[in-house]
C-alpha cells in the first residue's frame, strides 16, 4: 500500500449503503462511513450497524466505528460562505452522475439486491437530491455545510450527537471553488471549529480505542 498510512494497523473505513455491506463490516469489525445524506439517514445506518454487531456478532460498536463525511465550507460570515460556494456546489450537482434525471425505481440486477433496495427505500432521504434541488435545500439537508464557524460548529455538533458517529471527514474542495477560498475554509475550520467538536463522542471512543486496535488484523 502506497502511500503507507502512519497508523498500524491500517485504518480501514468502509462506505455502507446496503444491508449486505453493513453486515459484512459488522462481522469483520470494520468501521463504516456515510456521506452527504441528512442526519436521520446517518443515524439509521449507524444504529443498524451497531444492532447487527451486537445481536448477530456479539460485540459493541462505539462511535469510533462510525464516520460521517460532508462537503464543508467555512467563511467569516454565513452570507460570505454561501456566496463563495453556491456556484461551486451547483456545478457539482450539474456535472456529476448524482444529477441523473431519473431516480432508479427498482433494484438493478448486479448492482442492488431486492433486500438492499428495500433498505434504501425505508431510509428517509437516502436517495441523492433530485436534479433542480435548490441550494438552500442542499444546505438544509447537509449536502453542503457552509457558514461561519459558529454555524458550522453547531450544525456538525448536532449531526454527530444525533447520528452517533465519532469520526468526521470533511471534504473542503467542492467543485469549482477557488483555491484561496478552500485554503481559508480549512484554516477557519482547524482554528475555530475542530477544537469545539473534539469532545463529542470522545469519552466512549477513547474507552474502546485499545480494544478496537487489539481486534484489528495486523495485515491487509
Amino acid at each position: 500500500m502506497w502511500p503507507r498510512p502512519l497508523q498500524n494497523p491500517f485504518p480501514i473505513w468502509m462506505p455502507a449503503g446496503s444491508s449486505e455491506t453493513i453486515e459484512f463490516a459488522a462481522e469483520r469489525r470494520i468501521p463504516i462511513a456515510r456521506v452527504w445524506n441528512p442526519t436521520v439517514v446517518f443515524q439509521d445506518a449507524f444504529e443498524d450497524y451497531k444492532e447487527v454487531a451486537k445481536e448477530r456478532f456479539g460485540w459493541e460498536a462505539g462511535p469510533e466505528y462510525c464516520i460521517g463525511s460532508r462537503y464543508i465550507h467555512v467563511a467569516e460570515t454565513n452570507e460570505q460562505a454561501i456566496a463563495e460556494c453556491r456556484d461551486a456546489v451547483m456545478y457539482v450537482r450539474r456535472l456529476t452522475t448524482f444529477s441523473r434525471p431519473v431516480q432508479v425505481p427498482a433494484a438493478v440486477p448486479g448492482i442492488q439486491t431486492d433486500r438492499s433496495f428495500d433498505y434504501r427505500k425505508r431510509s428517509r432521504g437516502a436517495e441523492m437530491p433530485a436534479p433542480g434541488t435548490p441550494f438552500e435545500k442542499l444546505r438544509e439537508s447537509g449536502f453542503i455545510v457552509c457558514g461561519d464557524p459558529d454555524y458550522v460548529t453547531e450544525w456538525l455538533a448536532h449531526d454527530m450527537q444525533t447520528a452517533g458517529y465519532g469520526h468526521f471527514m470533511g471534504m473542503f474542495r467542492v467543485g469549482s471553488n477557488a483555491h484561496a477560498h478552500v485554503m481559508k475554509s480549512k484554516r477557519l475550520f482547524a482554528e475555530h471549529v475542530m477544537p469545539r467538536l473534539r469532545h463529542i463522542n470522545a469519552p466512549l471512543a477513547t474507552h474502546e480505542k485499545g480494544e478496537h486496535i487489539a481486534r484489528q488484523p495486523s495485515t491487509v
